[in-house]
């Protein structure tokens, strides 16, 4: 009878013990089970819970020191892709613009090969170096828009691809509304040669709702980075592990727009030099 009340007591402990634990413990655990798997680590494991996995090899241990309160921010693909769709506009309308100026250049140009007097052909020749300036000025504004363009698109790829490792959903993603919540663990590693180093892993997990739904979605906490402290807020993502690298992000499209310009700029050099080639036969 002591054996088995003994017994009870061990299994309510345990029980206990295992309750306590906080969940962004138990994710960090999982993860160095993980890597401790073969020489390599679990590449499975990890893959599905952190974004860019890291391998840390030879752990002989490791201590959680300390655990950050979540941040709550909103559901915020919704508005991502708004601000993308916005620049989307101003490029075309800057595009269109250059176009436009790319036009006058031209014409201007065969207005100077077409004027009779030195003193006509100075004057619109101050004035398509004037409107040339503006024209770069302008095909300049295309390059920025560009770069906006391509950080927008980055960010709401890498956003999916959060909620999709989180939530597990894959498709009406932009249709949902809700929160999402980050905090940090702070982690000594120690390796079997003995040095100890900090490390910070950062947490992320959503809870999501589609309009009208009484039903949330609650996603699952996963790891967006793993890095040694000091270098915490200087990298966007941490080293991928071994053999699970992450595929290079694709550069955005090309700029288009520039170089339909430059298409024009060389379409009119080649109009001009074959007025010169007709005015030269005559």
């Amino acid at each position: 009878m002591k054996k088995i009340i003994l017994i009870l007591m061990v299994v309510l402990m345990v029980l206990f013990t295992v309750s306590c634990k906080k969940p962004e413990e138990a994710t960090v655990t999982k993860y160095f089970q993980a890597m401790a798997h073969g020489p390599e680590g679990d590449i499975d494991t990890m893959q599905s819970m952190a974004v860019y996995p890291v391998h840390i090899a030879k752990v002989k241990s490791y201590k959680i020191t300390n655990i950050t309160e979540e941040k709550v921010e909103d559901y915020k693909l919704q508005g991502l892709l708004e601000d993308l769709a916005k620049i989307t506009k101003e490029k075309k309308e800057q595009t269109e613009k250059v176009l436009d100026l790319n036009g006058q250049v031209e014409d201007l140009g065969y207005d100077i090969e077409d004027a009779k007097s030195k003193k006509k052909k100075k004057e619109l020749g101050v004035k398509l170096e004037a409107l040339k300036k503006e024209q770069e000025v302008e095909k300049n504004k295309i390059k920025e828009i560009n770069s906006r363009e391509t950080n927008a698109k980055r960010a709401i790829e890498q956003e999916q691809n959060y909620i999709r490792k989180s939530s597990g959903m894959e498709e009406n993603l932009e249709s949902f509304s809700g929160k999402i919540y980050t905090n940090e663990v702070y982690v000594d590693v120690t390796t079997e040669d003995g040095n100890t180093t900090p490390y910070i892993i950062q947490l992320l997990r959503y809870q999501m709702q589609l309009p009208g739904a009484k039903k949330e979605r609650k996603g699952r906490r996963i790891i967006i980075q793993f890095v040694p402290a000091s270098e915490f807020g200087k990298v966007k993502k941490a080293a991928p592990a071994k053999k699970v690298e992450p595929e290079a992000t694709k550069p955005a499209e090309e700029e288009k727009a520039t170089a339909d310009t430059k298409k024009e700029d060389k379409k009119e050099e080649k109009k001009v030099e074959n007025k010169k080639k007709v005015k030269a036969k005559k």
